[in-house]
């Protein structure tokens, strides 16, 4: 399969939750640039069901999650989320799939 890197920056303000999901598009890891903040994974898409937390300090490069395709060509994680503990920016590094490549 061939891949497009893409990279995003994002900014969270302290205390800010960023979205529990897991489907995406494409493969992904994370950056943190600034502050502190950490990677959260859960069983559902429900806070309570916290099951690991990746604490995410300045230079630190998340491992990728396992990831399986989906039945439409994205990528399905188990439910996670970005958190901010501080006021902080991270870097979304993102593969994309090329359409029409093949493993």
């Amino acid at each position: 399969m061939t891949f497009a890197a893409k990279a995003n920056l994002w900014f969270a303000p302290e205390a800010t939750d960023c979205l529990i999901h897991n489907l995406h598009p494409f493969i992904e890891t994370h950056v943190q640039i600034m502050g502190v903040g950490r990677m959260q994974k859960f069983q559902t898409q429900q806070r309570e069901t916290l099951t690991e937390e990746i604490l995410m300090a300045p230079g630190f490069a998340q491992p990728f999650f396992d990831c399986t395709s989906d039945s439409i060509g994205g990528f399905l994680y188990p439910w996670h989320q970005y958190y901010a503990d501080t006021d902080c920016m991270w870097l979304a590094l993102e593969l994309h799939p090329f359409a029409g490549s093949h493993d």
